[in-house]
């Protein structure tokens, strides 16, 4: 299973394939949807120490009320 979203040209928004996505999922038997939520958690999420920023907050105690 790929996280890749194809875009079906039936729909005229983002919005319109989420809501259909959304009405078919709740059809789903409770056994499909466990194992659809399982292979996306099982897919983990991408993260890089790159994307994290250099900031670093600092406390000022004089500036404290």
């Amino acid at each position: 299973m790929s996280r890749k979203i194809e875009w079906n040209p039936d729909h005229t928004s983002s919005d319109d394939q989420q809501n259909v996505f959304i009405d078919d999922y709740l059809t789903w038997s409770g056994q499909k949807k466990w194992n659809y939520l399982m292979e996306i958690i099982s897919q983990g999420l991408k993260t890089s120490p790159s994307l994290k920023g250099k900031r670093r907050i600092e406390w000022n105690p004089d500036n404290l009320h």
